[in-house]
């Protein structure tokens, strides 16, 4: 869609998707953008700067809503105006809340964002001297892939690295808009059941489950602790039996830093953690780590994470898709057989993850193909997962064990919760996004008129006209006096035509007509006269490549504001079922303005363009 020619493109359509591991592109990252960026150069003084600014705010300076969004309080945009007059950043007659300071207004909650609601070693990592954001569900790092609006630049100012450059965005689409283009679209997973009700209504989908090539016989079991002590008491013992065992153990945990937590807890209990890519040793008290700092080892930690003993702290990275043989990976029959033994893998979860299903995929590391295992979660009340829901309880003690059935119906309420949340957001997202489908395939559809057109000039002169047309409704509308010095000025500065303009003496409408069609024949001769100097080939061709530039500009800026407008509309006091209608209205003012725009420019250009003499 981005080429300046048909010969140039190289899809044919959009006729049939497979998607493995459905849930993680059409659920996971369905509100996902696939995104062609340009660059805007580099502004890292402006980035240091703001980051100085809000590195030294107090935590009363801010506040974190029940959305989980931060924003300045009274005083703290008191005291980063202070700080931005001292930087030189912001005039002392203007404040943050004036229109032309919205841009730095951006940029300072972008740098807050960095700071407070972004935590290294969960959000992203610093690899080799550079920001790289880690993946929330899979924990896996996602080198290459940038936070837009200038979050990115906060968080590298914010770490010390250096700064990248700056990019907009030059065309996006969701993953949920862009596989519901497609004709017919399959997909595989082994989670679909839980949310088959998404499927089908976002995708149109229906779920069918498949069974298991051989009998599932592995065990799960869920532990609900009173506190977060008792949890890990418990996984501490649990490790220990199984370790006495020569039972392998995968250890789940929810993020980079409760991994290396969790490390902590080992070596302090005398186990300690094998840093080299090493084969697991029975003989000694060791375990391995998995997350996104190691990720170049993943290979060889999963390939012993099977091993008699073995164990395996590991966050998410470990939870889908991988395959932990009995016994190693190069493990002999004997070997594996002792394994087999000793019970199968053991996977200990350490919290449960906010959708049941991330915990199906963790539970799936162990009992593959038919082999022995055994999945226990060991969550307390002191969980984010239960905290973030508001559901409390108070145990006659902080050792306690909450009763199983108790337990239960706690997590699975929580999870429930957030399950419903994430499915109306994404929801919410494809009402929006359906919206912008729309423009954007008006967009497109005019883009390749524009690229194919086989009558160049037939196009322009309709541009022109309609532009006319629109100069005309605006300053000599027939319900009031004329704005013959708007008009006179509005003419010559887009079309460069001196017209003699005189007040309608009876019918306006008819004088507004006929002024029209007098502009319009005085544009189309100026035109024609350039052709004959310039030779229409090259005209043409000119005229082609100006308005193709023109409209991906345009839709550029285009996209800048509708996304602008999506994330603030949700801030506006509107009732739930008016904000998407509210949205609609304005996102069309919007693209109507961005086609006139268009014409009024590619008109501008048209009558303006020449041969230089020599």
């Amino acid at each position: 869609n981005m080429k300046f020619s048909a010969a140039e493109t190289v899809q044919r359509g959009h006729a049939f998707a497979l998607v493995d591991e459905a849930d993680a592109t059409l659920i996971d990252d369905a509100g996902m953008p696939l995104a062609l960026f340009g660059p805007l150069g580099d502004h890292s003084d402006f980035y240091q700067a703001i980051d100085a600014v809000i590195a030294s705010l107090q935590p009363s300076h801010y506040e974190i809503d029940f959305r989980r969004r931060v924003a300045l309080t009274e005083t703290g945009y008191s005291e980063v105006e202070r700080r931005l007059r001292e930087q030189g950043l912001l005039k002392a007659s203007t404040t943050l809340h004036d229109i032309a300071s919205i841009s730095l207004l951006h940029h300072v909650v972008q740098s807050l964002r960095a700071h407070v609601m972004l935590v290294r070693d969960r959000d992203y990592v610093i690899e080799n001297g550079n920001v790289t954001i880690v993946d929330g569900l899979t924990g896996r790092p996602m080198p290459g892939r940038r936070y837009d609006e200038g979050l990115h630049q906060a968080l590298e100012a914010k770490e010390g690295c250096a700064i990248g450059e700056e990019t907009h965005t030059l065309a996006a689409i969701t993953f949920q808009t862009y596989f519901r283009r497609y004709a017919r679209l399959a997909g595989m997973t082994g989670t679909a059941i839980a949310d088959a009700e998404e499927y089908n209504e976002i995708y149109g989908l229906d779920v069918i489950s498949i069974p298991t090539h051989r009998p599932m016989i592995r065990t799960d079991e869920s532990v609900l602790h009173a506190s977060t002590a008792g949890k890990l008491r418990a996984i501490l013992r649990d490790l220990e039996d199984a370790a006495a065992r020569g039972q392998p153990v995968l250890i789940g945990a929810p993020t980079i830093e409760r991994s290396e937590a969790l490390a902590a807890m080992l070596e302090a209990n005398g186990w300690r953690q094998r840093h080299e890519q090493t084969d697991h040793d029975a003989t000694t008290r060791t375990f391995a780590v998995l997350n996104a700092k190691h990720h170049a080892r993943e290979a060889q930690i999963i390939a012993a994470a099977g091993a008699p003993g073995a164990v395996t702290i590991a966050t998410a990275m470990a939870g889908r898709g991988t395959d932990i043989r009995l016994g190693g990976e190069h493990a002999d029959e004997a070997t594996r057989a002792r394994v087999i033994a000793a019970g199968g893998l053991l996977v200990i979860g350490t919290a449960h993850h906010d959708h049941g299903r991330m915990d199906e995929q963790l539970r799936g590391r162990a009992g593959r193909q038919g082999d022995p295992g055994r999945s226990i979660f060991h969550a307390s009340l002191e969980d984010e997962l239960l905290t973030n829901a508001a559901i409390t309880t108070q145990p006659a003690e902080q050792t306690a064990r909450i009763a199983p059935a108790v337990g239960s119906r706690l997590i699975r309420a929580a999870q429930k919760r957030h399950e419903i949340r994430s499915f109306d957001r994404r929801l919410g997202l494809l009402r929006f996004d359906t919206i912008i489908q729309r423009q954007r395939e008006d967009f497109y559809d005019l883009r390749r008129n524009i690229r194919d057109a086989n009558d160049t000039l037939t196009l322009a002169t309709r541009l022109r006209h309609e532009t006319i047309d629109d100069l005309i409704d605006r300053f000599a509308t027939p319900a009031a006096p004329w704005d013959i010095a708007g008009l006179d000025h509005a003419v010559r500065s887009v079309l460069t035509l001196a017209v003699e303009i005189n007040p309608p003496s009876a019918d306006p409408k008819a004088a507004a007509q006929a002024l029209a069609q007098h502009i319009r024949a005085m544009a189309d001769r100026w035109i024609d006269g350039k052709i004959a100097r310039m030779g229409e080939s090259m005209f043409v061709d000119i005229l082609r490549r100006v308005m193709m530039a023109l409209i991906d500009h345009l839709w550029s800026e285009q996209s800048d504001r509708l996304d602008h407008l999506k994330r603030r509309i949700g801030d506006r006091r509107l009732p739930p079922h008016k904000v998407v209608a509210e949205f609609q209205l304005e996102a069309f003012a919007l693209f109507e303005r961005m086609i006139a725009d268009f014409r009024r420019q590619v008109t501008a250009y048209a009558m303006r363009v020449g041969i230089l003499p020599a």
